[in-house]
């Protein structure tokens, strides 16, 4: 995986990850359980992670659940929200309160 070698040189002054996933896609949820793991492991003490479920629009087809994804944030000790690109739901949210927390953990 070339990507993951690039990736990791642009951790070091990194305060804060948005991890998105597809609640209808379960291989985006492994994907993003895999970088997180790769967050983990870069060392980084100050930086602040949120993960998010896009297309909670799409409930009838949803192949990860509000409670699996929450669980695994729990874990993790970071925030989980659902958003909708789509509807509009949430969407701010997630930048909003990614700038709030940089913000404290610069002052």
């Amino acid at each position: 995986m070339r990507w993951r070698n690039m990736t990791l040189n642009y951790y070091h002054n990194t305060l804060g990850f948005l991890l998105v996933f597809s609640i209808i896609d379960r291989n985006s949820f492994e994907n993003v359980k895999l970088f997180m793991g790769y967050i983990k492991n870069s060392g980084l003490r100050r930086s602040w992670t949120m993960l998010i479920g896009n297309k909670c629009d799409l409930k009838d087809q949803r192949e990860v659940s509000y409670e699996e994804a929450k669980k695994i944030a729990d874990e993790w000790d970071i925030l989980y929200i659902e958003v909708s690109a789509k509807t509009g739901h949430n969407i701010g949210r997630p930048a909003k309160l990614l700038c709030e927390i940089i913000e404290k953990l610069d002052n």
